[in-house]
């Protein structure tokens, strides 16, 4: 099974400029689910591509991540003007799939059941449910 390494850079505004942050993500899920990580189940980058479709439909997404990173970079309520999403290849460190959105939101940020986690993910983890409107995910 491939291996990804998942990047997310927020943009957002602060008080007193606009502030840049990176986060890694562990899997994606489309819409609220806390257990269908696609992502872990993707075996080629067809299936990558889907999952931003499903993303799209479902006008939400849920990243599983460190709290650290959720902490910081995602806190509930945060508006966020651009969100980047890379999957890299992990052997050959190529990028597989860039996809950006316009004007997001954090829905929630909460523990992750540990039951859904995958094999690889350190306990405990975070689940962030972002929301958006308009046209969703476009690949660069």
């Amino acid at each position: 099974m491939p291996r990804f390494r998942i990047k997310a850079t927020a943009t957002f505004p602060t008080d007193h400029d606009i502030k840049t942050d990176v986060a890694e993500v562990f899997a994606i899920a489309p819409g609220e689910s806390t257990s269908d990580w696609k992502t872990e189940k993707a075996m080629a980058p067809s299936a990558l591509t889907a999952l931003f479709t499903d993303v799209n439909t479902h006008k939400r997404l849920t990243f599983l991540m460190a709290p650290a990173y959720a902490y910081k970079v995602f806190p509930a309520k945060r508006g966020i003007s651009k969100l980047t999403v890379e999957i890299m290849d992990m052997s050959s460190a190529k990028v597989i799939v860039r996809e950006f959105c316009n004007d997001i939101t954090v829905m929630r940020s909460a523990a992750a059941p540990e039951r859904f986690l995958p094999r690889d993910v350190s306990k405990p983890a975070q689940a962030v449910t972002l929301i958006f409107d308009g046209s969703g995910f476009k690949q660069y």
